[in-house]
């Protein structure tokens, strides 16, 4: 099982994705650039975490 820091930061980047995603819904995407390659390296990080 995992303990309760690793289960934060789990949280914590899983919350930035959710968020990430969703603004890139709502806002133009020169607006939501910056967003871009710190969602797909988390998406990354999420999917390898998980394997």
């Amino acid at each position: 099982m995992a303990d309760s820091s690793e289960v934060v930061s789990l949280l914590v980047v899983l919350e930035f994705v959710v968020v990430a995603v969703v603004v890139l819904f709502l806002v133009p995407l020169e607006a939501a650039a910056p967003f871009v390659p710190l969602l797909l390296f988390l998406l990354v990080v999420l999917y390898l975490y998980r394997s």
